[in-house]
């Protein structure tokens, strides 16, 4: 995943969470096991949502952090309705 944002002003109102969300359902329709990422901003963002640190590395005068999500396979059910 990169270059995903949300600006300033639409910050807190929970759309980072919906973006995930839409991301990793499009992520397991496609048979994708995990995802990953890099931030050095949203950390507090992904660790709410299950993500997983991997890694924390310095480039040039800030941290970021590696991290990924292990996708659960969607189950789509069906109802069946009695005739």
């Amino acid at each position: 995943m990169t270059l995903v944002l949300t600006i300033p002003k639409h910050r807190n109102l929970g759309y980072g969470k919906l973006l995930c969300k839409k991301i990793q359902d499009v992520s397991k329709d496609l048979g994708l096991k995990e995802i990953f990422l890099f931030t050095h901003t949203a950390e507090t963002l992904y660790k709410r949502l299950n993500w997983q640190e991997l890694e924390r590395l310095k480039l040039n005068d800030r941290y970021i952090v590696i991290i990924k999500r292990i996708l659960t396979m969607r189950i789509h059910l069906i109802k069946f309705l009695p005739k």
